[in-house]
């Protein structure tokens, strides 16, 4: 028997990158600022933490790390910036609800500090699979913990690992389950948008603040 697979449609994957920054220097800032009780977590009242000229070099590895994902995974090249950033704060029990960024392209956080292990993931939620298929199809167990069937799979989980950022599509929704270690999980997220002039005239898209 002569089998083939094509993938016709995916979501956008989620791009994973290092940084080799000092991420001391970035928790002591961090460490600094003043946060505000969301009702789940602790946020920071600065939301526009990459403009200090302390995380200059963080800013620009994070802007490397978005065009890179533009170019690995949509093969374009458009000028994007850093929107808005902040720092989220989950101590005991604090969790973040699924949702997902507006006026945002693509979104990224940065885990700055987690416990080694109890130490809330970030989960994202598939777009997709409540259409694929009518009856349940997952494998014949009750261990889904290592498995991941991308066609099938209600949520997609990957650790808070520091100095690790995620890149994702704004329009995914994610959600942070409840901290169950002792030890703080900080992250620090931020959105961003295409550089004006953007899209084309000629197919009536442009965008130019301009005009």
């Amino acid at each position: 028997m002569t089998v083939e697979y094509k993938t016709m449609f995916e979501v956008p994957p989620l791009g994973i990158f290092k940084y080799q920054g000092d991420m001391e220097a970035i928790l002591d800032y961090a460490s600094q600022l003043a946060y505000r009780d969301t009702g789940f977590n602790q946020q920071s009242d600065d939301s526009y933490v990459l403009n200090n000229e302390k995380l200059t070099d963080l800013k620009e590895f994070c802007l490397q790390a978005v065009h890179q994902y533009q170019r690995d995974v949509l093969h374009v090249d458009q000028s994007l910036d850093i929107q808005q950033s902040w720092i989220n704060v989950c101590g005991l029990n604090g969790n973040h609800p699924s949702h997902y960024h507006v006026n945002s392209f693509l979104s990224g956080v940065l885990f700055l500090n987690s416990a080694r292990e109890n130490n809330s993931p970030i989960c994202f939620e598939s777009p997709v699979a409540k259409h694929n298929y009518s009856i349940e199809v997952h494998p014949q167990t009750d261990d889904l913990t290592n498995t991941h069937i991308p066609s099938s799979i209600d949520v997609y989980s990957h650790q808070s690992e520091p100095t690790t950022l995620v890149i994702f599509s704004s329009l995914i929704n994610h959600f942070v389950p409840s901290n169950k270690s002792n030890t703080n999980r900080i992250s620090l997220a931020f959105n961003t948008f295409p550089t004006l002039p953007f899209g084309s005239k000629r197919r009536l898209t442009s965008v130019d603040a301009s005009s």
